[in-house]
């Protein structure tokens, strides 16, 4: 008996066969398309993306920490800005140029000035110092109105904007997210409407040009729609700039000097940031870091050999198709209300599974299915009870009906 009542509150009596004819199909193949349109354009806007991003933060937590094996960073601290730098901000010009030479001389192969040197003093007639390794200096960027084009971006003039000859620079940027977190980061940013590349990216051809390590394929100048995103956390070794340089002057070198190799920085992307400011803090599914740590980490995935993977849009609509016919399926054959907590219960426990499955075998960033967004607006509550009452009216109906009787 209990049996009995717990099937005719479960399933249909007599539900007829699924999609029984040609019209049938046509208009739930309508239905289907006009909610992946509509619901992937409301989810991925208003309500898929923020939970999508946190999960996908919450899967990198879970991954193990990697050692940094192409870069060293070594920051400015607290003590070394007051002693080098006698706590002046902007830093004093001809201590930048000093610290950048301290560390080319040592072994390197790339040094990389993350340091804001727009606002710092360099004489008339400052040239830079002759340096047998390339140094990358940071540029930051700034939006100016231009015209009919609007809003225009451009680059801030590098070392005073008093060089003859343009240096080696990249563009200082980290992207942050909806929610002022940084996932990801650009291999070039554009520029009074061209391409230049960022500092990572600039760091890496340099890197490539002077013969060491595998060096990736070559990217194409474009600003990419869908960049790279930070897949892994790296351990740097602690390294402070006080090691390299002991004292500052306010002579500018005319070249760098060639010292004795540093094992710590032998043949590596030197980056040279500061830790005694917290404006250069960002957010990171892995807390705060600082923007030399996140311009290291950025190189460092540029030679990972296992880069991120991404799935083919074809597949994901197919994913998205076969939850539309199982929602339908659970409809047509469950009455209204169970087959409601069904949906609400089963499915999202589903796509979590296939979200892990898919990052521990792909490590791809799965978006909630939007599709389910859509049919789960269509079966609230209150139209889930007043289809049940039609369920149970038409049985009745059917029920006084003679048989043979149609």
């Amino acid at each position: 008996m209990a049996k009995a009542k717990l099937s005719s509150w479960l399933l249909y009596r007599n539900p007829g066969r699924f999609l029984k004819d040609r019209k049938e199909r046509i208009q739930f193949g309508l239905v289907v398309i006009g909610l992946m349109f509509a619901s992937n354009w409301l989810g991925h806007n208003f309500l898929v993306e923020p939970p999508a991003k946190w999960y996908h933060d919450f899967q990198l937590r879970r991954r193990a920490k990697t050692q940094e094996h192409v870069t060293r960073v070594v920051q400015i601290d607290l003590g070394d800005h007051e002693r080098l730098f006698g706590g002046m901000s902007p830093l004093p010009g001809a201590a930048v140029v000093q610290a950048a030479c301290a560390l080319a001389g040592r072994g390197s192969s790339v040094v990389v000035v993350d340091l804001d040197t727009s606002s710092s003093v360099f004489p008339e007639d400052f040239q830079l110092p002759r340096s047998s390794v390339p140094i990358v200096w940071a540029v930051d960027t700034t939006w100016q109105a231009e015209g009919k084009k609007g809003l225009v971006q451009k680059a801030d003039p590098v070392l005073g904007g008093r060089l003859a000859t343009q240096p080696l620079y990249g563009i200082a940027t980290m992207p942050a997210d909806f929610d002022g977190v940084v996932r990801f980061w650009r291999s070039f940013e554009p520029i009074d409407g061209y391409p230049r590349p960022t500092l990572p990216w600039a760091a890496v051809q340099e890197y490539c040009r002077t013969g060491h390590g595998k060096c990736p394929k070559s990217k194409i100048a474009e600003v990419e729609a869908h960049p790279p995103a930070f897949t892994t956390d790296v351990r740097f070794e602690n390294i402070h700039l006080s090691d390299f340089l002991t004292e500052a002057s306010k002579e500018f070198p005319a070249s760098c000097p060639v010292l004795s190799p540093d094992p710590r920085l032998k043949d590596r992307i030197v980056v040279l940031g500061g830790s005694y400011s917290r404006t250069d803090l960002h957010e990171t599914p892995w807390g705060s870091r600082q923007g030399a740590e996140l311009v290291a980490m950025a190189i460092e995935q540029v030679f990972d050999p296992a880069p991120l993977h991404e799935l083919a849009e074809y597949f994901m609509i197919g994913l998205e198709l076969a939850i539309a016919f199982s929602i339908a399926a659970i409809h047509h054959w469950i009455r209204p209300i169970p087959a409601l907590l069904f949906t609400l219960l089963c499915l999202p426990l589903g796509v979590l599974i296939s979200a892990e499955l898919m990052f521990l075998f792909g490590d791809y960033e799965v978006g909630i299915v939007p599709f389910i967004v859509g049919m789960l607006i269509h079966q609230l509550v209150g139209s889930a009870e007043r289809a049940e009452h039609r369920a149970y009216r038409l049985e009745q109906a059917r029920a006084l009906v003679p048989r043979g009787v149609e």
